[in-house]
């Protein structure tokens, strides 16, 4: 995960490897809010945001391969996905 901070807007850039294919994937985008989470213990202000927005979350965020949520306004990558 890379990002670029510029005004009230965040730009960043999520990569993985497809595990079957070994092929990468980056996607890119702009928002207004980037959270970010390190470790594998999820803080419970964050399980319940999470939550609160009605995420899946089973002990990581589930994503598919374009890093999509549930919520299609709403991406996430790193470990906590």
């Amino acid at each position: 995960l890379e990002g670029v901070a510029d005004g009230s807007m965040v730009e960043a850039t999520f990569a993985t490897v497809n595990a079957t294919t070994m092929e990468s994937i980056s996607v890119t985008r702009t928002t207004q809010l980037l959270v970010m989470a390190d470790a594998k213990d999820v803080d419970t202000s964050l399980f319940e945001c999470i939550n609160g927005a009605s995420l899946v979350y089973d002990g990581r965020l589930v994503v598919n391969g374009a890093f999509h949520t549930n919520d299609p306004a709403i991406y996430a990558g790193g470990t906590l996905a």
